[in-house]
């Protein structure tokens, strides 16, 4: 924990000294998996549900939606305690870059534990890339963040927008209780979401990725949990040191900025303190609480020394947590 509090002491006088620009991406600059890895969707069919209310069949399943003249493929996990009587939360996990939907459900532990805490589990898939640029845009899917991500007649914020509609009008879930979490790339783009679709999330939980976009203006503040590591090599924690996400476009001034102050101005957009309280995350790390938001949207950063690249769980990392439970608590901590 020295080591911890040191590099977080001059993180932060750095912050408060002032510094450059907002961060990105931390999918591992070594692990590339691509969309045929993972096993875990059981059905490859695409499901035209009943209204809520009729019987809906549990199980893992494929939802196509349309948006912006767009195909996504959205992967869904029913709970078998599932009712279709009654309206509940959904948790909506996005990807990393170099994955997809069913790599990330592969570790992501929201399928299992929604059948312990009876939430619908949906992990989107991006689309792949139109834009020129390295080959590590490539491999697996992505979503649009920084404005080189931007494509033409592409629009992923509306995309999720859609889907939440869909989800509220055919799956049975609890509009006030729609969550989202990010992997890497994924948590950038879940805070690309707080800035442009906040009257549609709950609360958020994120990891291994920091971006404030430019002109953010929330329009709900958003509870928000972001956890980090000290030694994540495709995000550094400080702002400085290499990464193979540098030959992203767009991606350096963000990485330049730097993962704490980076939180702190997404704090301080929504009206938070920018001044944090601070206690240990267990042995793992210290936990950063940016209290006095409007409507008690608490913004909560966690630096951690074990967690190397993104996610809880035995794929990165040797914490013994589960990213899934970290998540639903911070969830049911600030949620309804």
């Amino acid at each position: 924990m020295r080591r911890l509090h040191a590099l977080i002491i001059i993180v932060v006088l750095a912050t408060a000294c002032g510094s450059t620009e907002a961060p990105t991406d931390s999918a591992s600059s070594t692990s590339t998996i691509t969309p045929s890895t993972s096993t875990t969707s059981t059905t490859s069919t695409t499901v035209a549900p009943p209204a809520c209310g009729s019987s809906l069949r549990t199980g893992s399943q494929e939802l196509v939606i349309s948006s912006g003249g767009k195909e996504y493929i959205v992967e869904i996990h029913v709970p078998e305690s599932w009712t279709e009587t009654e309206t509940g939360p959904a948790v909506v996990a996005f990807h990393s870059l170099t994955y997809n939907a069913a790599a990330f459900r592969s570790y992501s532990g929201f399928d299992e534990l929604s059948e312990e805490e009876n939430f619908l589990s949906v992990h989107p898939n991006g689309l792949d890339t139109e834009l020129d640029g390295p080959a590590l845009l490539t491999i697996g899917k992505n979503w649009e963040i920084v404005p080189d991500f931007d494509e033409e007649g592409r629009d992923d914020v509306e995309f999720f927008r859609d889907l939440a509609s869909v989800l509220v009008d055919d799956w049975c879930v609890d509009a006030n209780r729609i969550r989202i979490a990010g992997d890497a790339l994924g948590a950038m783009f879940s805070m690309t979401l707080i800035c442009g679709a906040s009257d549609v999330i709950e609360t958020a939980y994120v990891m291994g990725g920091m971006y404030v976009p430019p002109g953010c203006t929330p329009d709900v503040p958003t509870p928000v949990m972001h956890v980090h590591g000290l030694d994540n090599p495709g995000f550094p924690y400080a702002g400085d040191g290499p990464s193979d996400f540098r030959q992203v476009p767009g991606v350096n001034e963000i990485l330049d900025k730097g993962v704490f102050e980076a939180f702190t101005e997404m704090a301080g957009l929504v009206g938070c303190d920018t001044t944090p309280s601070e206690s240990d995350f267990g042995e793992l790390g210290i936990q950063f609480d940016f209290d006095g938001c409007p409507d008690g949207a608490l913004h909560r950063h966690v630096a951690v020394d074990v967690l190397k690249n993104r996610w809880f769980g035995e794929k990165y990392d040797t914490s013994g947590l589960d990213g899934a439970r970290v998540a639903w608590d911070f969830f049911t901590e600030v949620g309804s």
